[in-house]
């Protein structure tokens, strides 16, 4: 299923879009939409997604020289960290973890003690695999840019439905020094497995993004060699979980970018705007892996994360959730409206949730 799509030159009109962002990101969409024809977009593409299959191949005493764990390997390499269905370590892919903006996000000692996940420095690999961090930051910046820009027409929409909307996203993304980019490759399934009771045919398990949009590229596959190929399997991809409780296969092209809502936009519109679960399903193809690259536009740790006054707190609370895959931790277990709780408070309930 192709979803809801818009062209970056129409972006850029005053072309209203608040049917499209309704379909897509209301109650009964799949929490995404896609931008075509973005600037530079393809090659940059092109450049980025290669270098996942080359770092996830390295020798391991190579890799691990680029893990840190004191940040909860929310920096650098990691895999094996990350907990999905059951509870058990996901060792089908592996993510390298970059702020996008910012190689020294803070230099305060004590905030980078007390929010490692947000404020410890990039850790780039360019002596093992030159040019790594530029085709990283090339790519992941085409991709804030165009977020901000998707962010102005949301924004509009959720003006018109949500009277004490505040915490308006396109302030968030531009204000933040905190955004997330992280560049995944998911091992061939024949690979990956390092338990008798792991999942063979997922990459990624069912989840959701916390923080306020996504941004995603369209993946590539590759052969045992590194060859990009055409995904062999037409089961395998990302799906999404929508409100009526059907699982939809959702196919990017490949000038396409998708830009999800997350949790945290769904806070701050009070249900305007809901995210959806969704994973990855794997390649039932022998030596077939996956790269993309993802980049996460959030509040900083101190961010608020009120809803709008006079909002519905069970729509917030419970947009999908009586329809989620097992294994989901629920908003309510992990938000309280009302609290004082701030951004870095929600992200370290939910990393906890998954590490």
């Amino acid at each position: 299923m192709f979803p809801v799509s818009i062209s970056y030159k129409d972006l850029t009109s005053d072309t209203d879009f608040s049917e499209k962002i309704q379909c897509a990101f209301g109650k009964d969409g799949l929490g995404l939409i896609v931008v075509t024809e973005i600037p530079d977009y393809v090659e940059a593409r092109a450049q980025c997604l290669p270098l996942g299959f080359r770092f996830g191949n390295l020798p391991e005493e190579v890799k691990s020289k680029y893990a840190d764990p004191a940040s909860t390997y929310s920096f650098g390499w990691s895999h094996g960290q990350e907990k999905m269905s059951g509870g058990m370590p996901d060792v089908a892919k592996g993510s390298y973890y970059a702020n996008p903006s910012f190689d020294v996000p803070s230099e305060d000692a004590e905030e980078i003690a007390r929010f490692p996940s947000f404020f410890r420095p990039n850790i780039w690999p360019d002596q093992d695999l030159p040019n790594f961090s530029t085709s990283f930051k090339t790519l992941s910046s085409i991709i804030v840019r165009t977020g901000l820009l998707l962010s102005k027409s949301i924004d509009s929409f959720v003006d018109s439905k949500q009277p004490h909307y505040e915490t308006r996203l396109a302030n968030v993304i531009n204000t933040s020094r905190n955004a997330k980019a992280r560049l995944l490759h998911y091992f061939p399934p024949s690979s990956s497995s390092s338990s008798s009771d792991s999942s063979n045919d997922t990459w990624c398990g069912w989840h959701y993004d916390h923080g306020s949009l996504t941004g995603l590229a369209s993946a590539m596959y590759f052969d045992e060699f590194g060859n990009e190929v055409p995904c062999p399997d037409d089961k395998a991809g990302l799906y999404v979980r929508v409100r009526n409780g059907d699982t939809v296969k959702v196919k990017i092209p490949v000038d396409g970018c998708a830009f999800q809502i997350g949790e945290t936009a769904q806070i701050h519109s009070g249900g305007v705007l809901q995210a959806t679960a969704h994973m990855v399903k794997a390649a039932d193809v022998p030596g077939i892996s996956r790269s993309n690259l993802a980049v996460f536009m959030e509040p900083g740790p101190y961010g608020s994360m009120q809803c709008p006054i006079g909002s519905d707190v069970d729509a917030v609370v419970n947009g999908g959730a009586k329809l989620l895959p097992k294994g989901v931790p629920l908003l309510a277990s992990r938000w309280t409206a009302g609290s004082t709780q701030t951004f870095g408070e929600f992200t370290e309930k939910t990393l906890s949730s998954y590490y």
